[in-house]
């Protein structure tokens, strides 16, 4: 039930925002302060491609990414989400944490 709850709060947040990417989980030991969505890339769309991306940031004291890894998604989905969240800014914290980010998107039509 709250996996079918969780889909359907995804899908409408999906369908009627600006971007086709949604924060899979946030269960980070820092809060995020400022969070631009990725862009989603055009060859992307014309190929149909959707899915997750899943990244490894290293955030520095000072709320700052310090460094990013990619550990799953599609190569195009990658490139899109590393260059968008190298600049999402936590909240200043007292000491350097690792976060894990899960970003997932629809698969968006060629037509939009």
């Amino acid at each position: 039930m709250r996996l079918q709850l969780l889909i359907l709060v995804v899908g409408a947040a999906l369908a009627i925002g600006p971007s086709p990417w949604a924060l899979a989980q946030n269960q980070a030991a820092r809060r995020l302060v400022f969070q631009p969505p990725p862009d989603y890339p055009e060859v992307a769309k014309k190929l149909s491609i959707g899915g997750g991306v899943k990244l490894l940031a290293t955030v520095a004291p000072s709320g700052r990414i310090r460094s990013l890894k990619a550990i799953g998604g599609h190569p195009l989905l990658v490139v899109a989400a590393m260059d968008r969240v190298k600049h999402w800014r936590y909240e200043v914290g007292p000491k350097q944490t690792t976060e894990i980010i899960e970003l997932k998107s629809a698969r968006p039509s060629s037509n939009e």
